[in-house]
């Protein structure tokens, strides 16, 4: 089975980091909710995703709304 794996860091501070793990057929919601918990955010966080190039350049945005 194939993981991916992300380091999710602070633009402000990337000395604070996460490494998550998500299987490859998880959704940005379920990496979404992987990211709250390894920072152990409550739930109520709105989470925008890109896409990007081999160079980082930002693409297509991928926003997840949070319904209590």
């Amino acid at each position: 089975m194939a993981i991916l794996k992300f380091r999710i860091y602070f633009e402000e501070d990337d000395s604070v980091y996460r490494d998550v793990v998500i299987r490859h057929k998880q959704t940005f919601f379920d990496l979404h909710e992987t990211i709250l918990k390894s920072f152990e955010f409550d739930s109520k966080h709105a989470a925008t995703f890109y896409r990007s190039n081999d160079n980082w350049q930002r693409g297509r945005e991928i926003s997840l709304e949070v319904y209590d």
